[in-house]
């Protein structure tokens, strides 16, 4: 696989994916409880989806990262590292180390530097970064005038600018139908509380339990082969985002998390980089339906769910396939 080739032909994707008894993606403005529209359905926020890909990637010493790289005959993994862990990369052992080498790169080879990791080839970024040299006390009116004095030479060395958009989108994850809020209180015996051990007692934690019924959600991705020349983005790290995107949510289980499942990942390709079909109509052909006489879904029974052979006879000039096998 060649890791220099740009991908020619702007891609589209519709995700189907299901949650049973979790916390899909908890709202820290609403005490942690699973993210809900206006009109009662869930949905899933894209960092939320994002963070889930980083998180598979950022580690290179994994078996899953050793998977990764000879599924896809990776032949240079310092090219994938991810800029939104702590460590980005590095060879340290903490945040603060991380950032003082980050900086020093940029000194002396520029913003390009960015480009070494994944996430900021495909999902694009804003970094801003600057350094004051003002001390406290002095009045508004010279911090003011010092600033202005600051040299072209002083601005590249102390602080860099980056922005660039990246080829991947991705809107959030909507539920088809209002999600069904279960809640309760959560308890446990700590063996680190002497006083509630030794007395048998637990500690309590009320109503830290939210979870949702059953759910099953509906999105989409877009791939810009125009925004992936301008990242410098390779045909392999759209074959990552490919290869670990059914997987994310296995990867990411925890206790109020902990029954969530890619079902369909319907992947089309385009025949140019303006585009060769409609997207909104491939889109809503391909969102699953509640059953007629179904009030409340329980199961992926629930839902008519289109198969992949049905998908490609509706759109037989499409190149189709399914992500999840």
């Amino acid at each position: 696989m060649k890791e220099n080739r740009i991908p020619f032909k702007r891609q589209f994707g519709v995700i189907i994916a299901e949650s049973s008894m979790s916390n899909y993606n908890g709202d820290i403005d609403a005490d942690n409880a699973p993210r809900t529209l206006s009109d009662g359905r869930g949905w899933i926020s894209p960092p939320c989806i994002k963070h889930k890909i980083r998180m598979m990637i950022e580690d290179h010493k994994t078996p899953l990262w050793q998977e990764i790289v000879n599924s896809l005959d990776i032949k240079n993994p310092d090219h994938y590292h991810i800029f939104e862990s702590p460590l980005k990369g590095f060879d340290c052992t903490t945040p603060q180390e991380a950032i003082k080498l980050l900086k020093k790169e940029i000194k002396t080879k520029g913003e390009n530097i960015f480009l070494k990791y994944w996430d900021h080839r495909v999902f694009g970024a804003t970094s801003l970064e600057g350094k004051e040299k003002i001390s406290k006390g002095e009045d508004k009116e010279k911090t003011s005038k010092d600033k202005n004095k600051k040299t072209e030479k002083d601005d590249k060395n102390d602080s860099f600018k980056f922005k660039r958009t990246g080829c991947i989108q991705m809107p959030p994850l909507v539920s088809i139908d209002p999600v069904r809020l279960v809640t309760g209180t959560l308890t446990k015996a700590n063996p680190l509380r002497k006083e509630l051990y030794e007395k048998g007692d637990s500690d309590i934690a009320p109503l830290a339990y939210k979870v949702s019924e059953y759910d099953v959600f509906c999105g989409i991705y877009t791939i810009n082969p125009n925004d992936a020349a301008k990242s410098n983005t390779a045909y392999t790290d759209i074959e990552l985002f490919k290869f670990v995107l059914p997987h994310i949510f296995k990867f990411s289980l925890s206790a109020l998390r902990s029954n969530m499942n890619m079902v369909k990942i319907y992947h089309a390709s385009h025949e140019s980089i303006l585009g060769s079909f409609s997207e909104s109509k491939f889109k809503t052909y391909c969102t699953p339906i509640l059953k007629e006489g179904i009030d409340i879904p329980t199961s992926l029974d629930s839902y008519n769910i289109k198969s992949l052979d049905k998908v490609k006879a509706q759109f037989p000039k499409i190149e189709i396939r399914d992500l999840c096998n």
